[in-house]
């Protein structure tokens, strides 16, 4: 599912995408998968962290991805969450660092696993 953020002229400010992957990888297995990453897609000042949304354990990784030409740069914040059954990954891109990861936690913490 991929959201896209609006601003009252129209104009995209943002966006959020959710995917659910299949398996568990406790997230201390992942975060040594997750160096690196981003950085195949030109994001820089990558930090990984284990955190909980809920009661769920996870891995928070945050960037930014710097500014092409006309375009300002951008910030990310991703996480997955460690189901019972499936992994949701969660991406977070807009233009302030912070409006990134409180959204990002705004969302992963209304995920309930049934």
């Amino acid at each position: 599912m991929l959201v896209d953020r609006l601003n009252a002229g129209g104009s995209v400010t943002g966006n959020t995408n959710v995917i659910v992957l299949p398996g568990t990888i406790p997230p201390g297995q992942l975060m040594p998968h997750l160096n690196g990453i981003t950085a195949r897609f030109g994001a820089t000042h990558q930090h990984d962290s284990l955190t909980t949304f809920g009661k769920y354990a996870a891995v928070m990784v945050t960037y930014t991805l710097p500014h092409l030409a006309g375009t300002p740069a951008e910030y990310g914040a991703q996480a997955y969450l460690h189901g019972p059954a499936d992994t949701p990954l969660i991406t977070v891109t807009t233009p302030n660092a912070a409006d990134a990861a409180a959204s990002l936690r705004q969302i992963a913490d209304t995920i309930k696993f049934s």
